[in-house]
């Protein structure tokens, strides 16, 4: 059973999966956070909310303010990090957490790592195997070569990315990657 709220605690690429989760499934009571401490909520809002508190690296500043302060309203919280900071406050305090892979890609890259992280916090075995079975399914290789086309065919533009609001967290993606990865400017 889901609680009334889900407040998801994170910044940048750490914030994607929510923000896609939510766009998957707007019934998914997720408010987005990203910013220091916790939402300007009414307390009888926060009460009834548990926090997700994630950060890739484990030491984003902002997300281990809301942890911290949702430790202190002992608010239910769950962690999701490779480690850092949250992961031992989180093993401190006797906090449930996710620990994602530590690889060597960029947390934007590692969106897939974070929303399975996501649906397995939230007890989500029938989306999270259907996004495992999915990310199966995907050839990268294949689509390499359009990729690079499309990227020759951006270059010296400043992309401008229109979406509906059901597409609004694809669109944010695209953007992030443009600004982070591409060093683009992007809108």
């Amino acid at each position: 059973v889901l609680p009334d709220s889900i407040i998801a605690a994170g910044m940048g690429g750490s914030s994607l999966a929510p923000f896609l989760l939510q766009t998957r499934d707007p019934s998914l009571p997720l408010i987005l956070h990203r910013d220091y401490g916790l939402p300007q909520l009414p307390a009888t809002v926060l009460k009834k909310s548990v926090v997700i508190a994630s950060s890739y690296s484990g030491n984003t500043e902002e997300t281990l303010s809301a942890f911290a302060e949702a430790v202190e309203q002992k608010l239910p919280v769950i962690c999701i990090a490779t480690g850092g900071a949250l992961l031992k406050q989180a093993e401190d305090h006797a906090v449930p957490f996710v620990r994602v892979p530590v690889t060597d890609i960029q947390p934007r890259s590692a969106t897939g790592y974070m929303t399975r992280a996501f649906l397995k916090a939230l007890h989500k075995e029938e989306e999270l195997a259907a996004i495992e079975q999915a990310a199966g399914a995907l050839d990268v290789d294949a689509t390499e070569e359009e990729g690079k086309q499309l990227a020759g065919q951006l270059k010296g533009f400043f992309p401008l990315i229109y979406a509906s609001r059901q597409n609004e967290a694809i669109a944010y993606n695209w953007k992030v990657r443009f600004n982070e990865t591409g060093k683009v400017a992007a809108f």
